[in-house]
C-alpha cells in the first residue's frame, strides 16, 4: 500500500494541479490509507485470536504508528521530488 502511495506521490498523481502536495494533503492521505489498513489489521486479529485480545487497542496503536510512518514518508518523498524537479529545471535553464 505504501509503495503504491509513494509511487503516486512521486508522479504527482495525488495533487490536483500536478504540483507539490501540501502538508495537510499528506496528513489526510496518510490518515485515510492508515485507517483502511487498520481495519484489515483488526479483522485479521479477530480471525487469528478468536476475539480473546483487546483488538481495538491493538488496532488503534497500529493506526497511530502507521499514520506517523506514512506521513513522514510522504513528506520526505515530497521533499525529494521537489528537489529533483528543481534540479531538472535548473539543468535545462542553463
Amino acid at each position: 500500500g505504501l509503495t503504491l502511495v509513494a509511487g503516486s506521490v512521486k508522479n504527482g498523481i495525488w495533487s490536483k494541479n500536478g504540483g507539490d502536495m501540501t502538508v495537510g494533503g499528506s496528513l489526510l492521505l496518510s490518515i485515510v490509507i492508515s485507517g483502511v489498513f487498520s481495519v484489515f489489521y483488526a479483522a485479521a486479529l479477530v480471525r487469528k485470536t478468536g476475539g480473546h485480545v483487546d483488538v481495538g487497542r491493538h488496532a488503534l496503536f497500529f493506526f497511530i504508528r502507521i499514520s506517523l510512518l506514512s506521513f513522514v514518508c510522504l513528506l520526505v518523498l515530497g521533499y525529494l521530488t521537489r528537489k529533483r524537479r528543481e534540479a531538472q529545471e535548473k539543468k535545462y535553464l542553463d
